[in-house]
């Protein structure tokens, strides 16, 4: 939480947050730093670990909401034993 907070409040570049990785109540410390921070470009994944305030509050803010389980199934990798590409 310390790095999230650090980057919304000091940094202005892009930054995904997935909601899964902290608690509930960093949740809303992350909404209020979101509110108070001029951070552009922010990328959030409720990852259905968010409950139906901080979703109506998520759908308020100006952040892109994305689900980071069906980006990482798009992703596609090589494998250098087949020599194929295999989605994840």
């Amino acid at each position: 939480m310390d790095v999230i907070r650090e980057h919304l409040m000091y940094k202005n570049a892009p930054l995904t947050i997935c909601m899964a990785t902290i608690t509930p109540q960093e949740q809303y410390e992350v909404i209020r730093i979101i509110l108070e921070s001029k951070t552009e470009k922010i990328t959030i994944c409720k990852h259905n670990s968010t409950n139906k305030y901080i979703d109506v509050l998520l759908d308020k803010l100006n952040i892109i909401l994305t689900d980071c389980q069906t980006e990482q199934q798009q992703h596609q990798r090589f494998d250098p034993h087949t020599g194929y590409t295999a989605s994840r």
